[in-house]
């Protein structure tokens, strides 16, 4: 019989409520795991300046899957432990292409993040980095100067707000390396591109072993499309009721609502003997 060895559990509408907080249930869940030396680790598309608030909640033990699996971050530390970086010269080409059809790019390095224009303004017109200016302005996002060009730096992803689905092939035809690149959506219309080896299931191959677990023997959850890569390596894979289609598809037990302790939910029905659900532990 498997036995429990490690959690990954995704941010965005799966750990985070609306709210940007963790039920008190998930963190009672996250200490109860620690405290029986089962590793926990998040996996988000953030970028780990962005990951603060959570960190703040859950604690800087806990190291963080960032940028789609592109980085891996060590909170305890602030260090970078784990970096995919793309090539200068499929950066130019991306960069080229949205300046081609006067886009953003916001460009994420390793411990930067270099946004378009001035975040912080009411009007401006990505609403995914606007809205996280706005609510959290210790979030420390660098404008991009005049002339600006990221040719030089290191990358490891690029994001590209208010460009819809029916747009993407049209664009990524401009961009020469394309099929190189793992093209995400994380927001309403806002993609992410990291190289294709960059994803969140990758970056728990590479992470797991370090942390003394398979992940065959571990719960991993998601909601989103970007989740399913790691979905896929679990020993029981996991999605909040309100999941996407098609990662619902990949999981194997359906747990409750991110409004509603979802991590916890799953562990107390998938683990009954470990965790059983009562006030002591959830």
């Amino acid at each position: 019989m498997k036995k429990l060895q490690g959690v990954v559990s995704d941010l965005d509408h799966t750990l985070l409520r609306s709210d940007q907080s963790v039920s008190p249930e998930d963190l009672a869940a996250i200490a109860a795991l620690r405290a029986k030396n089962i590793p926990v680790v998040l996996a988000t598309g953030r970028h780990h300046i962005m990951c603060e608030p959570v960190v703040d909640q859950v604690g800087r033990q806990v190291p963080i899957i960032t940028n789609n699996g592109a980085t891996v971050f060590n909170p305890a530390a602030g260090e970078v432990l784990h970096a995919i970086t793309m090539p200068e010269e499929i950066v130019e080409n991306i960069w080229r292409a949205c300046l081609a059809q006067n886009r953003m790019c916001h460009v994420f390095t390793p411990h930067r993040v270099l946004v378009s224009g001035d975040f912080r303004a009411p009007d401006f017109p990505d609403r995914v980095i606007g809205d996280i200016a706005l609510k959290v302005p210790s979030i420390p996002f660098e404008r991009q100067g005049e002339g600006f060009s990221p040719v030089g730096l290191e990358v490891v992803k690029l994001g590209i707000p208010n460009l819809p689905a029916f747009g993407l092939d049209g664009f990524l035809r401009l961009v020469p390396g394309a099929e190189r690149l793992s093209a995400t959506y994380s927001g309403k219309d806002f993609i992410d591109i990291t190289m294709r080896e960059a994803t969140k299931g990758t970056a728990v191959a590479w992470l797991a072993p370090r942390l003394g677990f398979k992940p065959e023997n571990a719960l991993i959850i998601g909601d989103n499309g970007n989740d399913v890569s790691m979905l896929k390596l679990a020993g029981w894979p996991v999605a909040p009721q309100n999941a996407m289609p098609e990662t619902k598809a990949a999981a194997s037990f359906i747990t409750s609502g991110n409004e509603h302790s979802p991590l916890a939910t799953a562990l107390a029905a998938l683990f009954p003997e470990i965790f059983p659900k009562n006030r002591q532990i959830f």
